[in-house]
């Protein structure tokens, strides 16, 4: 998701394998040049998709945080 927000985020989540995995290295510059070669109105979508996910993201962790504390 870092990509599609111009690179403001290096990162947005983490893991921890609870067994053997396979790791693979995105290209950036390959999956940018893929993401534009998509028709625009795709892209406006994908983008308004990620900002959506990214503040729900955020609410839930908020309302989590809130009942944390009572």
């Amino acid at each position: 998701m870092g990509f599609l927000e111009g690179g403001k985020r290096l990162r947005s989540a983490s893991v921890v394998a609870s067994g053997d995995v396979w790791v693979g290295i995105l290209d950036e510059e390959k999956l940018t040049r893929e993401f534009e070669m998509l028709p625009s109105n795709l892209r406006a979508l994908i983008r308004s998709l990620v900002l959506k996910l990214r503040e729900i993201t955020t609410n839930v962790c908020s309302l989590a945080s809130v009942q944390d504390e009572k």
